[in-house]
């Protein structure tokens, strides 16, 4: 509007008859011509309490004349002031505008801060220009105008909500869990920015928060976090840590939080925190390997899958196997594991090792159990059953045996063995392998073929006993192997069998006998020698 009143007073100077008796002047005439806080693209609103908020203000020529050695003059007063003045240099900040040409436009920049008791409304400041009309030896100009600057702007801070985790993944808390994080949202609904924004959660029980100082755990009764600046419609990110006492009940709670920004007043709100996590752990589900398992195999590989149906983390979980009949570890440990931490619908895979007696019945279901132990403290147990099937085996005892007296040195001893299928199922491709020592040899090997359920076979060995056998009782092992139907597997079984060594008869008579022909022998050279004796000597004849 300036710019065009100032052009028709222009043109009306210039048509003007001369006869009037006055000549037409041009001159510059600087004029301010836009005030904006933060900058002409961007306007803001500011408040009071605002710090080094950037002001600006555009200078035009307005006149028709360029505007030499232009220099502006602004007289800072309350409720601003500048945060880079320089010592001495009081509330005037001068600017060197330079060469300032016809309708050109300079912006000016002030850093201000704005006291955070002022009052809302437009502050009139003065500013003063200089400036000449030549560049050497012109007029001189030195004029006063006003500047207003808004301060119109507000805050207002809420906390829009509570939760446990982070956005991108929150959380449910229970009691007892410790160090955990809890974010609240903090919306400026105002106009103005907020700068500087802290927040300070006042902890009352059943939450606490401990830091470290010196080496030592120090509880405190608050905790502030920084948030920073936020936009007039925007929101921040407070995060604490908290821990949840173990004896707290699920539920509501509210706590205090004082929120600062700039150098305005706190103010005061409360956030709800919910406490409202559970753990609910459970099998999944079991798998073993290999599928069929019978009496006597080991290494069984029991795997259990850990599940968490619950809504929060349970910490400290391990598992292990209660001990049960029939049931061993294959080595120690291998029948307990450490989790950790399992999450809200997280399933782990745990493996037990494990041995089964060859005692136990088949077929038969093994009821299993394994206790789940878990908390912050280790203070919560469940116990879960586990089904084991054994399949049916076949199960050797021996009903007779026909064993002749065996001397050391005996050829072709002759054994027989009576075998019964005590178990529930046939056993296929049976073989008795009897094992013996160097001190024996023979047929030690006999194949029975296939002995069902509750029958009898006999196996035959033939043995040869070394004359350097040692007289006594000799358990030999007779290991029996076999297969059956629907197995992958070999079977073996080891039974004992008793002999018993004796001297050989021929041992005992034998010294008298040789001592008897020693004597024969002797009696017989003696004779001998007689009877030749008496045939050299003859009587003298007179």
């Amino acid at each position: 509007m300036k710019r065009e009143l100032l052009g028709i007073l222009l043109l009306l100077l210039f048509f003007a008859p001369l006869s009037h008796g006055f000549a037409v002047t041009k001159r510059p005439n600087l004029q301010v011509t836009a005030v904006a806080w933060g900058s002409s693209q961007a306007p803001i609103v500011v408040q009071p309490g605002d710090q080094s908020q950037t002001l600006i203000i555009t200078v035009s020529n307005l006149g028709d004349n360029v505007a030499y050695h232009a220099e502006a003059m602004f007289r800072i007063d309350y409720p601003f002031s500048y945060p880079l003045a320089q010592p001495g240099q009081g509330n005037v900040i001068q600017v060197e505008l330079g060469v300032m040409q016809i309708l050109s436009s300079l912006p000016i920049r002030l850093i201000l801060d704005i006291d955070p008791l002022a009052k809302n409304g437009i502050y009139r400041l003065d500013l003063r220009f200089t400036y000449s009309d030549k560049l050497e030896g012109g007029t001189l100009y030195d004029e006063t105008t006003t500047v207003d600057v808004p301060v119109t702007g507000y805050t207002s801070l809420t906390v829009s909500k509570a939760f446990w985790g982070s956005s991108s993944l929150p959380i449910e808390v229970q009691p007892g869990d410790e160090n955990q994080p809890l974010s609240a949202i903090i919306v400026n609904t105002g106009t103005a920015v907020a700068q500087n924004v802290t927040a300070s959660l006042i902890i009352e029980s059943p939450f606490s928060y401990r830091y470290s100082s010196g080496g030592d755990l120090v509880e405190a009764k608050n905790e502030t976090v920084s948030v920073g600046t936020i936009m007039p419609g925007g929101s921040g990110l407070a995060q604490f840590i908290l821990s949840v006492k173990a004896d707290a009940v699920q539920g509501l709670y509210k706590l205090n939080v004082v929120l600062k920004y700039s150098r305005n007043p706190p103010i005061w709100t409360t956030i709800d925190i919910p406490v409202r996590g559970y753990n609910y752990l459970s099998l999944q589900k079991v798998s073993v390997l290999p599928p069929k398992v019978y009496p006597g195999d080991e290494n069984i590989d029991l795997k259990i899958y850990v599940t968490n149906a619950g809504n929060a983390a349970a910490k400290n979980v391990s598992v292990e196997m209660v001990q049960s009949q029939y049931v061993s570890p294959s080595w120690g440990g291998a029948d307990r594991y450490f989790i950790g931490t399992v999450q809200p619908g997280q399933t782990v895979p745990v493996d037990f090792y494990i041995n089964i007696d060859d005692s136990a019945p088949s077929p038969s279901n093994l009821s299993l159990v394994a206790k789940i132990v878990y908390g912050p403290a280790r203070n919560f147990e469940k116990f879960e059953e586990i089904p084991l099937f054994l399949n049916a085996k076949a199960r050797f005892v021996v009903t007779s045996t026909k064993i002749p007296d065996i001397h050391v040195s005996d050829m072709g001893v002759v054994i027989f063995v009576t075998f019964k299928n005590n178990g529930t199922e046939s056993a296929q491709g049976t073989r008795v392998e009897l094992e013996v020592p160097n001190a024996f040899s023979g047929t030690t090997s006999d194949y029975l073929g296939t002995v069902n359920a509750g029958e009898e076979k006999t196996a035959k060995f033939v043995l040869d006993i070394d004359s350097n056998a040692k007289i006594g009782s000799y358990v030999l092992n007779q290991r029996i192997s076999w297969s059956q139907p629907g197995a992958t597997k070999l079977f073996t079984q080891d039974v004992g069998l008793e002999l018993n060594i004796m001297e050989n008869p021929l041992n005992k008579i034998l010294p008298g006998v040789i001592a008897i022909l020693i004597i024969a022998v002797v009696i017989a050279v003696a004779s001998a020698r007689r009877r030749s004796h008496g045939k050299e000597i003859r009587p003298r004849q007179e």
